[in-house]
């Protein structure tokens, strides 16, 4: 894939005071390349300098790739729930985590 090639995509939404969901997506030539990780990173720093405390995400449970490529990113499994989809269908999901400020960090910047 060339240099200047599209890619995919990187989404954070349902932001809150301390905590945005963050999704993705990579076109099939981008796959397996690490292009998923370095993006959930840059999205991290991204969110971090914005003075969020975790990054969320979810998958499908099936979606093995795309849980390699969160765990590869920093991100923690939290638990399997039923969730439904942007389509309306209720599906097994995957939920992960990624702290980006220590415990002392949060504190301070809940404390402003």
């Amino acid at each position: 894939m060339e240099v200047d090639s599209f890619l995919g995509s990187l989404v954070m939404f349902d932001v809150t005071a301390t905590t945005p969901e963050v999704g993705f997506w990579l076109h099939p030539e981008a796959r397996g390349a690490s292009h998923a990780a370095g993006a959930l990173d840059l999205a991290a720093r991204l969110a971090a300098r914005s003075g969020l405390t975790e990054l969320t995400a979810r998958t499908l449970t099936e979606n093995l790739p795309s849980k390699r490529s969160l765990e590869r990113a920093g991100f923690s499994f939290v638990e399997e729930a039923i969730g439904r989809t942007p389509a309306g269908d209720d599906v097994s999901l995957a939920h992960y985590c990624r702290i980006l400020a220590s415990g002392e960090e949060r504190q301070a910047r809940g404390s402003r």
